[in-house]
């Protein structure tokens, strides 16, 4: 019984302990509006499939979801040795630059050794039309929409 009631000492302790939104710094309110937004970007992350569904559809996805929510987020792309290459988001907020893994929609993504940035993009737009991958892999459904 005692072990039950300190038990829940320390989850209210901590729970009391953890700051509420009014407590944050403008920064931390920030970082949790993004993430937040990042959260909402209208797809889910199960529906990952590679070359069909991947990091470069959900990084147009995102990267517009985020412009809309007021974000200055742009696309990056990353390539390694070899065929494969890897997507994200990255958001500029004042002097900060927070990456984004679409993938998982979440803060993140350090690009493994050997994977380099080759480009960055402002949308899908300028994506499909200046990186090396074209529409083929960007999908033309969405390049279309943005077209417009």
């Amino acid at each position: 019984m005692s072990v039950s009631i300190i038990g829940l000492f320390l989850v209210v302790s901590i729970i009391t302990t953890l700051p509420m939104s009014s407590d944050l710094s403008e920064g931390e309110r920030c970082i949790d509006q993004l993430l937040q937004d990042i959260k909402s970007a209208p797809y889910e992350t199960t529906s990952y499939k590679l070359n069909v569904f991947d990091c470069t559809d959900m990084s147009a996805i995102m990267e517009k979801h985020l412009t809309d929510c007021g974000w200055d987020a742009r696309i990056q792309c990353f390539v390694g040795d070899g065929v494969y290459g890897h997507a994200r988001v990255i958001v500029y907020d004042g002097n900060e630059r927070i990456p984004v893994e679409c993938t998982r929609k979440s803060f993140g993504f350090t690009p493994p050794k050997g994977m380099r940035l080759v480009g960055e993009y402002d949308d899908i737009v300028d994506a499909v039309e200046n990186s090396r991958w074209g529409v083929s892999e960007w999908g033309l459904e969405l390049y279309l929409e943005e077209r417009e």
